[in-house]
């Protein structure tokens, strides 16, 4: 669901050692491809 795949993204993130200015970032474009994804299958 949209939850667990925005946790898969913030994971990436922290696992690949962004700097901490460009996590919330990385988080909202993540966010923003998960729900891009979303709306294509509705």
């Amino acid at each position: 669901d949209i939850i667990e795949d925005a946790n898969k993204n913030i994971k990436k993130v922290f696992l690949a050692g962004v700097a901490p200015e460009f996590r919330q970032e990385a988080y909202i474009i993540g966010l923003k491809l998960t729900l891009d994804r979303l709306a294509q299958e509705l």
